[in-house]
């Protein structure tokens, strides 16, 4: 899964807003699945996504399912 498709949005941009995602990443390696949540305050770029993701590639885990915006609060 590309990062350029995890950061497209049809949203309007709404100021002073947190979007929160759901989104499963998982280690191939044991077959291990997280699932996790990630807020931004403002609609998340690619750069956004990878820096967020960053953490869990090091330790090899891999984006799994496309982030699902949850809420916009």
């Amino acid at each position: 899964m590309t990062l350029n498709n995890i950061a497209q949005t049809s949203l309007s941009i709404q100021s002073s807003s947190v979007y929160e995602y759901s989104l499963t990443v998982v280690n191939p390696e044991n077959n291990d699945t997280q699932d996790l949540n990630a807020a931004f305050r403002s609609i998340p770029t690619s750069t956004d996504w990878q820096q967020w993701l960053d953490g869990w590639t090091d330790t090899g885990y891999e984006l799994h399912s496309q982030p699902q915006l949850l809420q916009i609060f």
